[in-house]
């Protein structure tokens, strides 16, 4: 019956704009276990292997800061994230609700069309996760977590990969405000020189973030260059 709790923003400020099942909110749980101090879930930084390794309690300013840092080592995506972080949420938001947290109340609440978790899909992260019952470390691509509802699982980590040359990324979200306003509809579109797919992921349209196959499969093998 144990809550984990970070920020402990999402519950307070961002459930009750969604519609709920009925007997929500639920009872208090007897224990809340408060994870900002553990040392594995903190912490954002870029190794030499070119992967963005972000602690599941780091806050979204600690990652935005993080990713202007280190624009230089993936410029398309690393500016675009940054830029769509800072119209998540208030700065008093940011500077405490968490990775992890903003993930795992999206994997829990479908109708929440999350500006961060969509931004982690279109980097292509790998969330890493700790079995609750047994204790079994997991690597899981973000969309899986997701699908899965957070389930029986804690998120620990998420490792963000630089991106190849000549990659382009967009992202966006359609909202009442410029700012500190939850996305009505947010888009995700990643195109990559090579043979590696293209990504479109959208959210706000359906439950869910949801990827776009006929999108993708479109813009697969297509010349871009041409109008």
């Amino acid at each position: 019956g144990a809550e984990v709790v970070c920020g402990n923003t999402a519950l307070a400020g961002v459930a009750k704009y969604y519609a709920q099942p009925v007997g929500y909110p639920p009872a208090p749980p007897p224990l809340f276990v408060d994870v900002q101090a553990v040392s594995e879930m903190r912490g954002v930084s870029l190794g030499g292997d070119g992967v963005l390794r972000v602690g599941a309690a780091s806050s979204l300013d600690e990652l935005r800061e993080a990713l202007v840092e280190h624009r230089d080592a993936s410029s398309a995506l690393f500016g675009s994230a940054a830029e769509l972080l800072l119209r998540v949420a208030t700065p008093q938001v940011r500077a405490v609700g968490s990775i992890g947290g903003s993930v795992a109340f999206a994997a829990r609440n479908t109708a929440f069309p999350s500006d961060v978790a969509l931004m982690l899909i279109a980097a292509r992260t790998t969330a890493k996760v700790v079995d609750v019952s047994s204790g079994v470390k997991l690597s899981l691509p973000v969309s899986q977590y997701l699908a899965g509802g957070g389930e029986g699982v804690l998120l620990v980590s998420f490792e963000i990969p630089i991106e190849a040359t000549g990659t382009t990324v967009v992202l966006d979200k359609v909202a009442k405000r410029s700012h500190n306003a939850h996305s009505l509809i947010n888009i995700a579109l990643r195109l990559e020189a090579g043979s590696q797919a293209p990504l479109v992921a959208i959210g706000g349209a359906v439950s869910g973030l949801v990827r776009c196959a006929a999108a993708e499969a479109e813009l697969t093998g297509a010349d871009l260059s041409s109008e």
